[in-house]
């Protein structure tokens, strides 16, 4: 009885291993990533003394791209958003009313953009696991609370 081999395209199995290990683990991170045209798009500018949102009400939990620009005409030396949730019964107006250097204890931090200088623009992604969100625009010097932006409902 005679044995035949089987000949690959590659002489060197070990070679051929590594080919193979190296696209599985480039399919495994291309399914983890979540494609650009498919997460959610926010937008903080700031104006002046003021800032505005452009964007979804309500977004999927997951990645989301926050983008943070300034129209350069600002009379400050520093823009920057913090991101939070509520506790269950607060609102809006009770965060409004509540403003200052210093977060209730009723206001839980996401996140906080980095500060932006005028005329900069950053865009942060950020892993959304529950809401609704609430954008706090804040300046300085001195720092001060300029806006506030939400809710920004979070489904799962």
């Amino acid at each position: 009885m005679r044995e035949e081999r089987v000949r690959t395209g590659l002489r060197f199995p070990c070679v051929q291993h590594a080919v193979i290990s190296l696209a599985v683990a480039l399919l495994w991170l291309a399914s983890c990533a979540t494609p650009a045209a498919t997460r959610p798009a926010m937008t903080v500018t700031f104006r002046s003394d003021s800032c505005a949102y452009t964007g979804p009400q309500k977004i999927r939990a997951g990645e989301v791209a926050i983008t943070q620009q300034d129209d350069g005409r600002g009379q400050y030396e520093q823009y920057a958003v913090f991101i939070a949730t509520l506790d269950p019964g607060k609102t809006v107006a009770d965060l409004k009313q509540a403003m200052s250097d210093s977060a209730p204890a009723w206001v839980h931090q996401v996140t906080t953009l980095p500060a932006q200088k005028p005329g900069d623009h950053a865009t942060t992604l950020l892993d959304v696991k529950e809401g609704p969100l609430y954008l706090i625009c804040f300046v300085r010097p001195p720092l001060r609370g300029i806006g506030v932006i939400g809710p920004i409902g979070v489904e799962k």
